[in-house]
């Protein structure tokens, strides 16, 4: 991985103002010395997201994420800390070591980093694709097939859509000489295979090619569709170390900032749907790729839109709603509706006959998630008898029991009128709902991930020495002289307490935000922030830290006894007699230490 030197990393946080960054992704408002604004992280009604431009940081005090600026966009860009600097880098003019660029595979890496040359590869197949589409002869079916469609020039390059020929080796003959690394990356890129005698073969060939691109823009993998007869009429690349379609999304690097301002976005099926949507206005468009939805998907729309709407064919089948897929939007706590379009049209279709304002207008009649999912249950099994109503019910509140417990939930069973009509319907009790519910929800914990540690869980006298620096620096030296790094349990405090001890020592400040920088690539930055908001809640700083010390020390001299009685006790069965003087010395010199 890239590292970057401290000042580096210093020069791209001091040019990377925080309250202009995050105005980019969503509405701030001036509230006295800071800004305020509902949180991206959850969903709310009143704002507990703030930012505040003197410390450079963001803080949201409902659901706890904070960070600066790197973290802000590794958080809504799904990216490492190194791509972070690079980001921020960028969009600030500040100069760092580039990628050397190239016109060849893989020659878009900073320092031959595998992952950069894969980068570089896709970059370069798809500017080669590019070229066949439009400049040359063997273009002619695909631009025809656009043109069929109703999809015009500037839409597809825009997209940068691309040819693959029919060829079986159009790539590999491309590769010319650039020698047997390329041909490796190429292969990791999943552009090419290599078949039983070791030859190098395309893996796309006769199809319109759609650049698959991250939320930055980059390319990272391709679909093609066929322009023949042979399938699969869509191919896509397989799995990499760039691409993952359980977290990718088609068009979200052009989406996400009309899906920002909107605050809603749409899930399409298909490619060629959201170049209709982009074309007739609706740009908050995406795709997914020929896979079920994920708990990825749901978190990264979540951070784009409070609302997602599910657009499905008019033909859409009933059995998808029973998918995995559906769950996790409720899961997740997001805020999706189903958009059903009238029977016969695809997106496509109806986007191009209908334009944006007849699409826009079907979110009206567009359906909440669970609501869906009982009149779906409803229809499904036989009512007229008690086993079908049994089921029904079931099958709604499995679905009910994966929401995360509290308000939504109960809302769901006591305030959502869908299910209220079926259960008077069937003449079941709301209590008999609730203790069926019950038991359900024991059954989804039992079987849930057990989660990670809290940050509660951590030493309650090493969290406080933190909010204590965090918040008044002046104390740095006076905590040095008492606790080292090497003394703390949590080796994520440890982590913290080192780059404050390493920001007093060079000179810098130490602040929050250069703090929560230098410990950015390790995930820490969100908890610096916690930990200096804590502490500039609670007053007495020095008296605080003299009891963080002395709860410290004491601490590791309860655990030096303990470890020279267990030391002694192995001696004395030892039958050592001098062993056991010198231990019994070493002992009762801690005990005086400790009772002084």
């Amino acid at each position: 991985m890239a590292r970057f030197s401290p000042e580096t990393i210093t020069a791209v946080e001091q040019a990377s103002d925080i309250v202009s960054l995050i105005s980019e992704y969503i509405p701030l408002k001036r509230s006295g010395k800071d800004f305020k604004a509902l949180c991206p992280f959850h969903n709310e009604k009143t704002p507990s997201f703030y930012v505040s431009p003197s410390k450079q940081i963001y803080k949201c005090f409902g659901c706890g994420e904070g960070g600066n600026s790197f973290g802000w966009v590794m958080a809504m860009e799904k990216v490492s800390f190194v791509e972070a600097v690079e980001i921020l880098a960028e969009r600030a003019g500040v100069e760092i070591e580039k990628s050397r660029g190239g016109g060849e595979p893989g020659g878009g890496g900073t320092g031959g980093v595998d992952k950069e040359r894969l980068f570089g590869a896709c970059e370069w197949a798809a500017a080669e694709y590019e070229k066949h589409l439009w400049d040359d002869p063997r273009g002619e079916p695909a631009r025809q097939y656009l043109a069929g469609r109703g999809l015009d020039e500037e839409m597809a390059r825009r997209f940068r859509l691309g040819l693959a020929p029919s060829a079986r080796d159009t790539l590999v003959r491309a590769l010319g000489r650039c020698g047997r690394s390329a041909e490796e990356i190429m292969e990791r890129a999943g552009l090419v295979s290599r078949g039983a005698g070791g030859e190098l073969y395309d893996r796309f060939r006769g199809r319109l090619m759609f650049p698959i691109c991250d939320a930055r823009g980059r390319v990272i993998a391709f679909g093609g569709r066929t322009l023949g007869e042979d399938g699969p009429k869509y191919l896509n690349s397989p799995e990499t170390p760039l691409f993952n379609k359980g977290i990718s999304l088609y068009g979200v690097h052009l989406a996400k900032q009309a899906a920002l301002k909107s605050r809603e976005i749409f899930v399409m099926e298909g490619y060629t749907d959201v170049l209709a949507a982009f074309q007739n206005g609706v740009e908050n468009a995406v795709a997914t790729l020929g896979t079920a939805l994920t708990a990825g998907h749901a978190r990264l729309l979540r951070r784009y839109a409070d609302t997602v709407y599910l657009v499905y064919d008019g033909d859409f089948a009933g059995e998808k709603a029973s998918d995995r897929g559906l769950d996790i939007f409720l899961e997740e706590e997001v805020d999706a509706h189903i958009l059903s379009l009238p029977e016969g049209f695809d997106p496509c279709d109806y986007l191009l006959e209908r334009g944006g304002e007849g699409f826009r207008e079907l979110t009206e009649s567009a359906q909440e998630i669970f609501e869906f999912k009982v009149a779906l249950a409803s229809k499904r099994h036989d009512l007229s008898t008690v086993a079908g109503q049994s089921r029904a019910l079931d099958e709604i509140l499995e679905t009910v029991a994966k929401v995360p417990a509290g308000a939504r939930q109960e809302l769901y069973v006591a305030g959502n009128e869908v299910l209220r009509d079926l259960a008077e319907r069937l003449g079941v009790s709301e209590r008999a709902l609730r203790d069926r519910l019950k038991r359900l929800r024991s059954r989804v914990r039992s079987s849930a991930d057990t989660p990670g540690k809290r940050e509660a869980d951590y030493p309650p006298e090493e969290r406080w020495l933190l909010e204590t620096l965090l918040a008044e620096p002046g104390l740095v030296e006076k905590a040095a002289g008492g606790v080292s790094p090497q003394d703390m349990q949590s080796r994520d405090l440890a982590a913290v307490l080192e780059a404050v001890y390493e920001a007093f020592k060079s000179g810098g400040e130490v602040r929050a935000s250069s703090i929560a920088s230098a410990v950015g690539e390790a995930g820490l930055g969100s908890l610096v922030v916690s930990l200096a908001e804590s502490g500039g809640r609670i007053g007495g700083h020095e008296r605080r830290l003299s009891d963080c010390i002395a709860r410290i020390e004491a601490r590791k001299l309860r655990e030096t006894r303990a470890h020279l009685k267990r030391r002694l006790l192995e001696k004395a069965g030892d039958g050592d007699k001098q062993a056991q003087d010198e231990l019994l010395r070493e002992f009762h010199k801690g005990f005086l230490k400790h009772s002084t």
